[in-house]
């Protein structure tokens, strides 16, 4: 097992990730390296599952931060976009299919990415305490900032009704 991978095991098996998976608010679906599948509940709306599952890659991981994108456990594959979570506000930004057309990855649109903060180099001064800090932050921060999205009140639903 390389540093990384005992790293992010370390982290799943503190108390933090664990409170979480006894809350409900999350569940290790998969945890192959470094492509582990975590689903993340979601409020109850009329138009969406209970939770949205997420591939993430954690290469290098903690050094740089991870990246996720929207799954599909059915098919293992990504997500198809009208099935994407949608809402208003920032919901609608970190949710967005489209940010980066013609990418081969999905990552979600948040600070705290690292596909989506390369290349944002005005990101860092506007808001510090949401990029990826290794010596503060681990997995689970990255899975607060979607909980919360996907329990707020600008949550809707999915994008289109399958």
């Amino acid at each position: 097992m390389n540093p990384d991978e005992r790293t992010f095991r370390q982290h799943i098996a503190r108390g933090r990730f664990l409170l979480g998976v006894d809350c409900g608010d999350w569940r290790l679906v998969y945890d192959g390296w470094p492509n582990p599948i975590i689903a993340v509940s979601a409020a109850t709306r009329d138009v969406a599952p209970a939770e949205f599952a997420f591939h993430f890659d954690l290469t290098d991981y903690p050094a740089s931060g991870p990246t996720s994108e929207p799954w599909d456990i059915g098919t293992d594959a990504p997500l198809a976009h009208e099935l994407w979570p949608t809402g208003t506000g920032r919901v609608e930004a970190v949710f967005n299919p489209g940010w980066k057309p013609n990418a081969d990855a999905h990552a979600l649109y948040q600070p705290m990415d690292r596909l989506a903060v390369a290349g944002h180099t005005d990101w860092p001064a506007q808001d510090p305490a949401s990029i990826w800090d290794p010596a503060r932050m681990d997995i689970v921060d990255y899975l607060k900032v979607i909980h919360d999205l996907l329990h707020s009140p600008q949550f809707s639903g999915i994008r289109r009704t399958p």
